[in-house]
């Protein structure tokens, strides 16, 4: 078990090995010459890409882009012919928790890791390809 942040963050010290070698991708997105945003995907299997990373910056939230992150995450997965996406986040980021059910994923199961109640979430566009 993970147990402090110097390990939570060990994929944020490898991206090229954790994200791109496997297959998948990390984008930052950028306002000024700063970083405002980032989002992740790795494959899970041939078929399914776990969305990892998604953080916009407080002072920035609201103004759409994790919504421009989550987009270019699904659609460089498509691309990719990825049909299933899975994520998780805990049950205190509403705000996460809001754009990713707008987007068209359902919660799966909840687990309590440590001190928070984690909410797995998953979207399949198989029947639009």
């Amino acid at each position: 078990m993970l147990t402090d942040g110097a390990e939570l963050d060990a994929d944020l010290r490898a991206i090229r090995e954790t994200y791109i070698e496997p297959g998948g991708a990390f984008f930052v997105g950028e306002l000024d010459g700063e970083i405002v945003a980032m989002g992740a995907f790795k494959p899970v299997d041939s078929r399914t890409a776990e969305i990892k990373r998604m953080r916009v910056d407080p002072d920035h939230q609201r103004r759409g882009y994790g919504q421009r992150i989550l987009d270019t995450l699904e659609a460089t997965a498509t691309e990719r012919e990825f049909t299933t996406f899975v994520l998780d986040t805990t049950a205190r980021q509403t705000g996460a928790r809001r754009l990713y059910e707008k987007n068209g994923y359902r919660e799966t199961r909840r687990k309590t890791v440590g001190e928070y109640e984690m909410l797995f979430y998953r979207k399949s566009i198989e029947e639009r390809i």
